[in-house]
This record gives C-alpha cells, sequence and structure tokens, in this order.
C-alpha cells in the first residue's frame, strides 16, 4: 500500500513519505526501549498522504503563478521588442473598438 501512495505522487517530489517513514523507525526504537507505543503504519501514512495533497496543492499553484509571470514577461519583452508599450497597445485597441 505505501508503494502505491508514495507513487501517486512520484509527478512532484516530496520529502513526507519519507520523513514519516524515518519517524515511524524512531518511534519503533522508542517503543524497544521505553515499551511507548508507536502509531499504527496505516494512521501515520494516511497523514503522510493528507499532507502530501497539501503540499502538491501549494506547489502546483506556485507552479501556475510562475507560468503566468513568465508568459507576461515575454509578452511584453516581445512588445519592447516590436516597439510598443503597453499603454500605446491599450490605445490602439481602444481606437480599433
Amino acid at each position: 500500500m505505501i508503494q502505491i501512495i508514495i507513487l501517486s505522487f512520484k509527478e512532484i517530489p516530496t520529502s513526507i513519505f519519507g520523513d514519516r517513514l524515518k519517524q515511524q523507525v524512531t518511534d519503533r526504537l522508542k517503543f524497544y526501549d521505553s515499551g511507548e507505543l508507536p502509531a499504527k503504519n496505516v494512521d501515520v501514512m494516511q497523514l503522510a498522504l493528507q499532507e502530501a495533497e497539501v503540499e502538491r496543492e501549494e506547489i502546483l499553484t506556485k507552479e501556475r503563478k510562475r507560468k503566468k509571470k513568465e508568459k507576461k514577461r515575454r509578452k511584453e519583452a516581445d512588445n519592447h521588442a516590436n516597439g510598443t508599450t503597453a499603454l500605446e497597445q491599450a490605445v490602439n485597441k481602444m481606437e480599433v473598438a
């Protein structure tokens, strides 16, 4: 089951699953030393899955914003290369209408 969860987030790498697995190992070692019961694997992986989904959405949102800014910069660069500014383009659009 863990492999399926991790593979579903392969497109956007995240360290959440590794961090949670590492914490499980640490908790297991504490269990052997002190007898403190660790969280169940299923519960930990469900929590990791929720955290990964939140992180995935944040990354996708940032990526969309970055692409939008990049597109805007390219358009402005093309306009400057053509010798027109945003104000001139707005005036030209008004004249056409």
